[in-house]
C-alpha cells in the first residue's frame, strides 16, 4: 500500500480539476493529464483571466493583454457616445474590466464607477440601476453569477475592445 498519496486541485477559468494519486504520478504525469483535459476545451475562450503558469504547463506562449489602456469612465462613455443609464452601466463595466482588471464586480461598484462619469451620470440612473442591470443581463450584455456579481459578456467585451481601441 502506497502511503505517499497526494491530492491536488487546479482551477482554470470555470474548469476545476481534482486529482489524487501517488506522489510520482503527480510529479511526473500531471502536466500531461492537464494538457489533455484543456485540449478538450479548445473552443472555450480562456484569455481573461489568463494563467501564465498553466500556459507554460501546456506549452503555450504567454498571451499578451489584447487591450492596454487606462481610460477613465468619462473617456470610455465619451467614446461610446453614452446617452442612457444602461449605456453608462456598460461604460462603467468596461472601465472596471479593462482598466481595473476586475473580472467580477458588484452593482455598488458599477454605481460608484458610473458616478465618476460626471458628464454623463444623473441621479435617475442610480434610482433605476437594478432595472437597468437586469435588462442588460436579459439582453446578454452582462453576466450574473450566483453571488450577485456581474461581468461583461464575452461578446460585449469584444465589441467594446474594438470600439475603445479605435483611433489609438
Amino acid at each position: 500500500m502506497d502511503h505517499n498519496i497526494v491530492k491536488i486541485r487546479f482551477k482554470y477559468s470555470d474548469i476545476e480539476i481534482e486529482c489524487e494519486g501517488n506522489e510520482s504520478f503527480i510529479v511526473n504525469d500531471i502536466s500531461n493529464v492537464v494538457a489533455k483535459i484543456i485540449s478538450q476545451f479548445k473552443e472555450v475562450d480562456f484569455t481573461p483571466p489568463h494563467n501564465p503558469v498553466l500556459a507554460q504547463v501546456v506549452g503555450e506562449k504567454p498571451i499578451e493583454n489584447k487591450l492596454e489602456f487606462d481610460y477613465s469612465v468619462n473617456a470610455i462613455a465619451a467614446r461610446m457616445n453614452v446617452k442612457t443609464g444602461p449605456e453608462l452601466i456598460i461604460a462603467a463595466s468596461a472601465q472596471l474590466t479593462f482598466s481595473e482588471n476586475k473580472n467580477l464586480f458588484t452593482s455598488k461598484e458599477i454605481h460608484a464607477t458610473m458616478k465618476l462619469a460626471t458628464g454623463h451620470y444623473n441621479k435617475s440612473m442610480g434610482s433605476n440601476l437594478a432595472t437597468y442591470i437586469n435588462n442588460l443581463v436579459k439582453k446578454g450584455k452582462l453576466n450574473q453569477n450566483t453571488k450577485g456579481e456581474y461581468a461583461l459578456s464575452a461578446g460585449e467585451k469584444k465589441v467594446l475592445e474594438k470600439l475603445i481601441a479605435q483611433d489609438e
